[in-house]
């Protein structure tokens, strides 16, 4: 059988047009994608801002373990300055304790 090229052009074209079509494809989702560049932009900046979250974290937990190791050297001279400032912050009371409360600037209003 003799081929025409008008044949075996078209044959290439549609191969062509294939290709150019997986090309794009495969362009689209290396961008825009699950995993793509678009994502990966945006995961960087995420960890960027979660990394800065994590160092005030840190320096917040080096000054809480300061405060306590300041606290837990002062019960042991005073035990209790411990029981004075837990209660007056939780607002607890031992049975049989006589409690005065003061009138608040707010009440007078």
């Amino acid at each position: 059988m003799i081929t025409t090229r008008k044949r075996r052009n078209g044959r290439y074209l549609i191969l062509f047009t294939l290709f150019l079509a997986l090309i794009a494809y495969f362009s689209y989702h290396a961008v825009e994608g699950d995993h793509g560049l678009h994502k990966r932009a945006t995961l960087a900046e995420k960890i960027r801002k979660l990394e800065s979250e994590l160092a005030a974290l840190k320096e917040e937990r080096l000054r809480i373990e300061h405060d306590v190791s300041l606290v837990t050297t002062r019960v042991r001279s005073e035990p209790d300055l411990l029981d004075e400032q837990a209660r007056s912050l939780l607002n607890f009371v031992r049975p049989g304790e006589i409690v005065v409360l003061h009138p608040s600037a707010s009440a007078d209003k």
